[in-house]
């Protein structure tokens, strides 16, 4: 077992990845990127295109019309020109703290550091002795005990483990931290990378490199413990969960704000008024058909939704009673259809003036929310579940069409002028 967990060990640290010399001059950081005076592109619109008709492309069509994704990348937008600044800043300190032969402290520390990595001529020629120590105590382990007491202290330092453990946010209580446990042990993307014929060309490419590494680590007999590296990953992804697929999707040309302009409110709420709002999002639900074969999951009551940021908070933020909107209260909480129906009833209840006046509505949500809470109920008439669990974050556009164009089931959006729009970015104007 000892030979074949080199191949993972010592995959990242052979790895010597090069650099640019020492810059002159460090970055001009003056000409940073900036999203307008208060997050926002306003010369990212379309103002062609008619919000009523496509909002997506009234707030981002001039942005994307003028996007062009660079030849070294595979997609490129909003967050990618932030970490691009971000990346470019730390440039900057480290090239500066670097070409200063009086620093001290730790500047001295990171300019040492950076300059031993640049150094490319002193890293080939030192080759694996750095790594000699680690090697020997992987080579030392003789037993399955001993190679599960390395593995689990490899979070502290070199090397890696079948399971990979980390503390982030509590899932079930975001005022909380959470230990959280994963598997591990592959060095390709994904599962089906091992078991898919169709990757058959990838999985030998990366038992070729995994053989390069362990000829420059100087490892006995290394393309037959590459074979058997893979071998092993091979077996692990056997039982390595996959990429959860994209069964069905819709998208309808309804929101709050196209809704509440279709139908506006008078000067008395009624519930016929409602009623016509909700029939109308279900008309246009109708032709989700592709959905057909889930349907027994939810008439079963094994399935949830999931609303993101927008009516839905609002509603649990009433069904809380909170004095305040407090995101930490409703992010992750669950709602039951009565209560989400509970909570609609009083916003039908009151009149304008009153629901501008509910801490998590607000002015500015007072016209919108009641078409909210219209659309909320015309799916869960189509689609009926128990239970709804609110989340106070957006689901981007990217990352959906992404997943859909993963899948081969992606919409087709208009050509654009110039350029062309990564699946996975995120416009600068991108609408919550």
């Amino acid at each position: 077992m000892k030979t074949l967990w080199l191949g993972a060990a010592s995959a990242a640290a052979l790895i010597c990845a090069s650099a640019p010399a020492l810059a002159a001059n460090a970055p001009d950081l003056s000409q940073a990127p900036r999203m307008g005076p208060w997050g926002f592109d306003t010369a990212g619109r379309d103002l062609s295109v008619a919000p009523s008709k496509d909002f997506f492309d009234y707030a981002n069509g001039g942005y994307l019309n003028r996007l062009e994704i660079p030849a070294d990348r595979s997609r490129y937008g909003a967050f990618d020109a932030l970490n691009e600044l971000s990346q470019n800043r730390m440039r900057a300190v480290v090239e500066k703290a670097a070409a200063n032969p009086a620093a001290t402290g730790e500047e001295a520390k990171i300019g040492a550091f950076y300059r031993s990595f640049v150094d490319e001529a002193a890293v080939e020629a030192l080759g694996a002795k750095p790594l000699a120590g680690d090697l020997a105590a992987i080579r030392a382990l003789k037993t399955r005990d001993a190679m599960a007491r390395y593995m689990g202290g490899t979070s502290r330092r070199f090397g890696g483990s079948f399971f990979g453990s980390y503390v982030h946010d509590d899932a079930k209580d975001p005022e909380k931290y959470a230990a959280y446990m994963v598997q591990g042990g592959l060095g390709l993307p994904d599962r089906d990378y091992y078991l898919d014929a169709k990757f058959a060309p990838q999985k030998a490419a990366y038992e070729a490199y995994v053989t390069k590494l362990l000829t420059l680590a100087g490892w006995e007999k290394p393309a037959e413990n590459a074979k058997a590296i893979v071998a092993l990953e091979t077996e692990i992804a056997k039982f390595a969960a996959g990429r959860l697929p994209i069964k069905a999707w819709l998208s309808i040309p309804i929101g709050v704000v196209t809704l509440a302009e279709r139908f506006p409110e008078g000067e008395t709420i009624t519930e016929g008024w409602y009623r016509e709002m909700v029939e109308t999002v279900k008309a246009e639900l109708a032709a989700f058909r592709s959905a057909d074969s889930m349907r027994e999951v939810f008439d079963a009551d094994r399935a949830h939704m999931v609303g993101t940021s927008g009516a839905i908070t609002s509603l649990a933020g009433m069904h809380l009673g909170l004095r305040r909107y407090d995101r930490s209260q409703v992010d992750g909480i669950w709602m039951t259809r009565d209560q989400c129906d509970a909570a609609a009833n009083l916003l039908l209840g009151l009149n304008a003036r009153e629901r501008a006046e509910q801490p998590c509505i607000g002015p500015d949500r007072a016209d919108l929310v009641l078409a909210g809470a219209a659309i909320l109920q015309a799916v869960q008439e189509l689609w009926p579940c128990t239970r709804v669990r609110v989340a106070d974050r957006g689901l981007r556009e990217g990352i959906l069409m992404s997943l859909m164009s993963d899948a081969g089931t992606g919409r087709k959006r208009r050509r654009r002028r110039r350029g062309r729009r990564s699946a996975g970015a995120s416009p600068v104007n991108a609408p919550e």
